[in-house]
């Protein structure tokens, strides 16, 4: 029987699949080194078309997530237009904040270029994996807004939003309830902010916790400047400017984004891409086909880099 035959409507196979009234199964199409089971599955999660385990789509009740206020982090800020290195450092920061406070992390979507991009497009998300445990320690950019999202009664969400030194904590009783009991903490340094992440008890508790990062500078930013052959922080982290921590998180990941404008988010034949989330031209498969060379990057401070 062949393809024709059943109907491409019923049976949809393709890289962004489109599932009609008529389809009865779907076959995500994907590139090396996404063909296996599991690459297939973080596709389709993307699409929401994966149909979940094991709680995966259950908010509350002892699931916990960190996610990005709004869902994207934007380059059309005037405090970061258009660079490449504070959304390299924003992605750091959250994958380390995720760790740090033992809760799952959303990707955002980016605004870049007048485009929308996802994380998988600038750093490889098996990397990820490494630094927070496991492929469940992340979800994808479509998580909140999939039809299959499971809410407990007991669910409550948090904001944190970073304003120059002054980090503002805002609480939620319910889950989609009006915001109340906003209070404000002075931050003179990163780790402050990690300090409240972990000490207020809104933030504590909260199954949902939003960080605002639109304003947000991020030291880290400087990191990702090439000195000598590679990426280094060995300077901003003696110099105090960046915690080691990040730095560590930093060159534990495998990183596509390199450079201004958005040649890591071209079609493989060098092309543009076609809107939307695509398989091919994810950060796993450009450094799989080595249409992309690893980042090199520098240890913080030598001898002394097992924390992360």
């Amino acid at each position: 029987v062949t393809h024709a035959t059943i109907g491409p409507d019923v049976l949809v196979a393709h890289a962004r699949p489109y599932v009609m009234a008529a389809t009865r199964a779907v076959h995500v199409l994907t590139t090396i080194p996404l063909t296996d089971a599991r690459g297939k599955t973080d596709v389709a999660r993307e699409l929401m078309l994966w149909p979940g385990a094991r709680d995966y789509y259950r908010v509350g009740a002892g699931h916990r997530y960190l996610a990005v206020r709004g869902g994207v982090l934007s380059t059309s800020s005037p405090h970061h237009f258009h660079e490449w290195r504070w959304v390299n450092a924003a992605l750091t920061e959250l994958v380390w904040l995720a760790r740090l406070t033992g809760r799952v992390l959303v990707w955002p979507r980016i605004f870049d270029f007048q485009q929308y991009h996802h994380a998988a497009d600038h750093v490889d998300l098996r990397s990820v994996e490494e630094v927070l445990g496991g492929w469940r320690s992340w979800r994808e950019s479509t998580f909140f807004a999939n039809p299959r999202l499971d809410v407990a009664d007991d669910a409550t969400y948090a904001s944190l939003a970073l304003r120059g030194s002054r980090a503002t904590v805002t609480r939620r009783n319910h889950f989609d309830g009006p915001p109340v009991n906003a209070r404000s903490y002075v931050v003179k340094k990163t780790v402050d902010t990690w300090a409240v992440a972990l000490a207020d008890p809104d933030l504590r508790d909260a199954s949902v916790v939003t960080v605002d990062v639109d304003a947000a500078a991020f030291p880290l930013s400087d990191c990702f400047h090439m000195r000598g052959s590679s990426w280094s922080c060995a300077s901003s982290v003696s110099a105090g400017r960046v915690p080691r921590e990040l730095a560590l998180v930093q060159a534990k990941l495998n990183w596509c984004r390199q450079k201004l404008g958005f040649d890591h988010a071209k079609a493989p034949n060098g092309d543009a891409a076609p809107v939307g989330y695509q398989p091919s031209k994810t950060c796993a498969v450009r450094l799989a086909t080595g249409l992309v060379r690893k980042a090199p990057i520098a240890l913080p401070v030598p001898g002394r880099n097992s924390a992360v």
